[in-house]
């Protein structure tokens, strides 16, 4: 797909509505508006409480309060999109760049193997994994899509949304109508249950993750730590049933740990026991420290106030997410069917926004019935990335939290077979078991997805106008290559 300065504006500018004002919502906001359409974001929350801390996995979070001590990860496609945006020096500036990640047995400490980011990786994937404080990110949109000329509307709780008329319906009664609207409100959000999102099913076993920062100034003062902040690399414990992230953030100045630890009891009846809305001492969690090794255990110890979460529930993916002439879409959690601990979450929601972004720019809609036929064409592209990626994140949480046995013993002596395995080392990744979709997914290219979508797909655009392309019933068209041309590659 040819970019071209000149052009960077939708031909019909539509009234987007965006339903939900977390990152994915603003990310989608601001690509929309970018692409020449008119964005208001509706945020329930009063948007004061954004948080102190970041996320190492992505999740969506009923209230700001919730995002104290949490941590992002930033894999190379994420952030080669918040490149792309313009925000290259500002995560720079707040990230950490993850060059290096050593694996410690859970039990003993000891360093089963490093995974170091070598030129190769460089060269495929042209940027480094990054961590980030939630907060960082979250200003990051909110500046970018306001900057752009999105009105974000806080206090403002939708209860209904009219999916034929494609209207917004406010706890004070106001009707608002759009050309399209973006659902950003999470798996149990109001938008995905008008689409026919059916109640998650609890599972009676999940994982609980726990979230805590420690500055790095009492890391540096205990001698049996200190070296876990010197360097440019990530620490990785596992052990019996769990796993162990540990980075600095916040331009070098906490060191955030994030312990993902198997629940043996009903994970239900662990929902109401642990929210990300409080914080709790460690002890209240009543975990084994035995499980943890000398240094890692004294890392937990460190630990004020944390936050917890339990994955137990399981989503049921929606069939057919657009009907004729439907001007919904999902985006970020509540599009897709991923692990909501995922550390791939908040790299498919900016997917999202970037995909929408490019096709409301890219298409040029002769007539605002033509919105389901984009929509259509968005839910082929993300529907593929993410039916391929994510079974490659469950294997990844299972082999990473493997139980005591012949299995974990595997896949430790794979690991500890040398000192460094260079991404380079395309048979050695491959071997490792963990990261043998790895390029893959870190790969991923929004700009080609939708190219190779519009080679394939966009002569039937224009066949009848306003009606959904049904991709079931068609044969591609490879010999017909439709020209779109569009830049979002724009400084911000």
């Amino acid at each position: 797909m040819e970019d071209r300065e000149e052009d960077v504006s939708a031909s019909i500018a539509l009234d987007v509505v965006v339903v939900g004002g977390g990152i994915a919502g603003l990310a989608s906001a601001y690509a929309l508006q970018k692409a020449g359409h008119s964005v208001q974001v509706l945020e329930k929350t009063d948007g004061k409480q954004r948080g102190d801390g970041g996320i190492w996995y992505s999740l969506y979070l009923q209230t700001r309060r919730a995002l104290f001590m949490l941590i992002y990860s930033s894999p190379p496609n994420m952030t080669r999109i918040l490149k792309n945006w313009g925000l290259g020096p500002r995560l720079e500036e707040v990230g950490f760049d993850c060059s290096e990640i050593t694996f410690h047995e859970g039990a003993t400490g000891k360093v089963i193997g490093k995974i170091k980011q070598d030129q190769q990786f460089f060269d495929e994937l042209g940027t480094p994994m990054v961590t980030v404080q939630h907060a960082d990110l979250y200003q990051m949109m909110y500046d970018i899509a306001v900057d752009t000329g999105v009105n974000v509307c806080f206090d403002t709780k939708v209860i209904g949304i009219d999916c034929k008329t494609a209207t917004v319906i406010l706890e004070n009664g106001v009707k608002v109508k759009a050309d399209l609207i973006v659902g950003a409100d999470g798996p149990q959000g109001i938008v995905r249950r008008a689409l026919g999102g059916e109640e998650p099913q609890k599972r009676q076993k999940g994982y609980m993750l726990l979230s805590f920062t420690i500055l790095k100034s009492e890391i540096e003062g205990d001698e049996d730590l200190r070296s876990l902040v010197n360097g440019q690399g990530a620490h990785l414990w596992v052990g019996d049933e769990y796993c162990a992230n540990a980075t600095l953030i916040h331009s070098n100045t906490r060191f955030a740990v994030m312990l993902l630890y198997a629940v043996k009891e009903a994970a239900s009846d662990c929902k109401a026991k642990f929210e990300w809305t409080t914080s709790h001492p460690m002890s209240y969690f009543e975990l084994d420290l035995q499980k943890f090794k000398p240094r890692l255990q004294k890392l937990i110890q460190l630990a004020n106030q944390v936050k917890a979460r339990v994955d137990y529930l399981d989503f049921e993916h929606l069939e057919n997410m657009f009907g004729d002439r439907c001007r919904v879409a999902l985006v970020g959690e509540a599009a897709h069917i991923n692990l909501p601990s995922g550390g791939q979450m908040t790299a498919y929601s900016l997917e999202d926004a970037e995909t929408l972004g490019r096709l409301f720019l890219c298409v040029k809609l002769e007539d605002r019935n033509q919105v389901s036929q984009t929509l259509s064409a968005y839910e082929d592209i993300r529907e593929c990335r993410c039916t391929k990626a994510t079974p490659w994140e469950w294997d990844k949480r299972r082999i990473m939290c493997l139980p005591m046995g012949q299995e974990q013993e595997v896949r430790d002596s794979v690991w500890r077979h040398r000192d460094h395995l260079l991404w380079g080392d395309v048979d050695a990744v491959a071997y490792s078991g963990v990261w043998e979709h790895e390029f893959d997914v870190f790969g991923y290219d929004v700009a080609a997805a939708v190219e190779d979508w519009w080679v394939k797909w966009g002569c039937l655009m224009t066949q009848d106008p306003g009606k959904r392309v049904d991709l079931k019933r068609k044969e591609p068209v490879a010999e017909v290559v439709v020209s779109v041309s569009c830049s979002l590659e724009d400084e911000v």
